[in-house]
């Protein structure tokens, strides 16, 4: 989506559900930001990029979990 296009989205698939999670939209950016480090960063030590790739790794799945819901909510609006 473009950043015209959104409204805020807070109550969408961005949604922390409650459970204390950030949002969608916050750990895309952070999941930029592990990239960007590790692909332009040559002063890292394999611990520091061991420990951005884990994080990176938590940030995709949950990345990825917020999406499927926000697919399904959508597939379930269709069907109505």
């Amino acid at each position: 989506m473009t950043e015209a296009g959104d409204s805020g989205g807070a109550d969408e698939a961005g949604e922390g559900e409650g459970d204390g999670e950030p949002e969608f939209e916050e750990s895309f950016e952070r999941l930029e930001e592990i990239v960007e480090k590790l692909d332009e960063s040559d002063d890292l030590t394999l611990d520091e990029s061991l420990e951005l790739y884990e994080e990176g790794v938590e940030l995709v799945e949950r990345c990825r979990g917020r999406l499927e819901t926000a697919e399904d909510r959508l597939d379930m609006e269709i069907l109505d």
